[in-house]
């Protein structure tokens, strides 16, 4: 084994780590918003909950992220304008789809939803990654 093979394991190591803290991020995201949608719901219309429990969400997914994930110290404000970018891409993405893809496919908007998760989560761990939180 060469330099440059140890260099690129260890390369590889710490991408899988940090997919795998990405992906813990995301799944702690995904209780805490289930959890406070089903809360904030007996005490309000579903819609408002909704959109509280969204805002929450992204809020808490940045910060876990930006420290925990990536670690960042880099400009703030250039990472909130990147992460609202992706977020604003990853709900016209994801619309658009459950509204043409069942349709046009016959697939289960189930499906489409689960197809939708692993493309945003593909890039989203990818932009964060190399240009969000660089």
């Amino acid at each position: 084994m060469g330099i440059r093979d140890i260099v690129k394991s260890e390369k590889l190591r710490d991408i899988a780590f940090t997919w795998v803290k990405y992906c813990g991020v995301a799944a702690s995201e995904a209780v805490l918003e289930f959890v406070l949608f089903f809360v904030l719901n007996l005490f309000m219309h579903h819609v408002y909950a909704n959109i509280i429990t969204i805002l929450f969400a992204a809020t808490y997914m940045f910060f876990m992220n930006r420290n925990v994930t990536f670690k960042s110290s880099g400009n703030i404000w250039r990472s909130i304008v990147l992460f609202v970018l992706l977020w604003i891409w990853n709900l016209v993405f994801s619309s658009l789809m459950q509204a043409y893809l069942p349709e046009l496919t016959g697939l289960h908007p189930n499906i489409v939803k689960l197809i939708c998760m692993f493309c945003q989560g593909t890039w989203g761990f990818w932009l964060s990654r190399n240009v969000i939180f660089k």
